[in-house]
Order: C-alpha cells, then sequence, then structure tokens
C-alpha cells in the first residue's frame, strides 16, 4: 500500500509539473498585442522593455512586461492592461480614469497613485502612503484598508 501511494504521488507529480512546463515563456516586446505596443511607445514613452513574458493559465493568455524603471504592467490577450505597478513612482495619469483621480485628490491630496489594478468588478488602487482603495464599476469606493 506504501508503494501504491508513492507511486501515485509521484504520478501526480509529474502530471502537475509537465502541465506547468512551457506555460510562461519569454518573448520580444514585438510579439505582443497591438494595443499594447501601442501603449508602451505612447504612454511609456522613452522606456525601454527589460522583461516580456507571456503567461498561459489554462485557456487564458496574459503578458507581463518591465520596464526599465521598475514599472511592471500586466496585459490580457487583447493588449488591454489589467494592472500596472508603478512603485515608487505614480502611474501615468492618463490610464486612470477621472474619478479615481479626483477622489484621490480631494481625500489624499498628498498621496500618489502607484499600483492599479482593474477587472470587470471595477479598480484597486494603492497609494503612495501605503492605503489601499477599492472602487465599483461606477466608480464608488467599495473597500478603504490602510
Amino acid at each position: 500500500m506504501k508503494y501504491i501511494k508513492l507511486f501515485l504521488t509521484s504520478i501526480l507529480i509529474l502530471a502537475l509539473s509537465s502541465a506547468c512546463t512551457g506555460q510562461d515563456r519569454i518573448i520580444k516586446a514585438s510579439d505582443l498585442p497591438t494595443k499594447a505596443q501601442t501603449m508602451l511607445n505612447d504612454i511609456f514613452k522613452g522606456r525601454q522593455t527589460t522583461l516580456v513574458q507571456r503567461d498561459k493559465d489554462g485557456l487564458k493568455t496574459f503578458y507581463d512586461v518591465v520596464l526599465d524603471d521598475g514599472t511592471k504592467i500586466e496585459y490580457d490577450d487583447k493588449g488591454e492592461w489589467c494592472e500596472i505597478n508603478s512603485k515608487p513612482n505614480s502611474v501615468p495619469t492618463s490610464l486612470i480614469p477621472s474619478q479615481i483621480i479626483e477622489y484621490v485628490k480631494q481625500n489624499f491630496a498628498n498621496a500618489n497613485i502607484v499600483q492599479i489594478e482593474r477587472d470587470r468588478r471595477g479598480y484597486e488602487i494603492d497609494l503612495s502612503t501605503g492605503i489601499d482603495i477599492s472602487f465599483d464599476k461606477d466608480m464608488k469606493v467599495r473597500k478603504l484598508d490602510d
């Protein structure tokens, strides 16, 4: 019985490692979706990509980009950004909805938005002061953590 469990555990580990192998792959920036390339060229002009990686998670594909200033951007398979982490720098305001910018100005005047994430439920931001704020699709604050 002991050997059967060991054998089955070995098979499971082998199967899982095989499934994960080859899922993440380093690619060239020119292999990113066109929309992602355009954003990099327009908004992050003058910054070089130091790493571009394609991640396959089941049926979904994501792209992770690291710029020479440390900014990290995650794109979906269509080239839409999902998350931008510019710590310790600020996320470019052209990528932040105006309602979020106004909320931060009114309530946290001395803070900068250093990370932003979006999904179908809304947005999450991290401020330079360490405060995290979640907004729903209607730009109403859902959660505020300090």
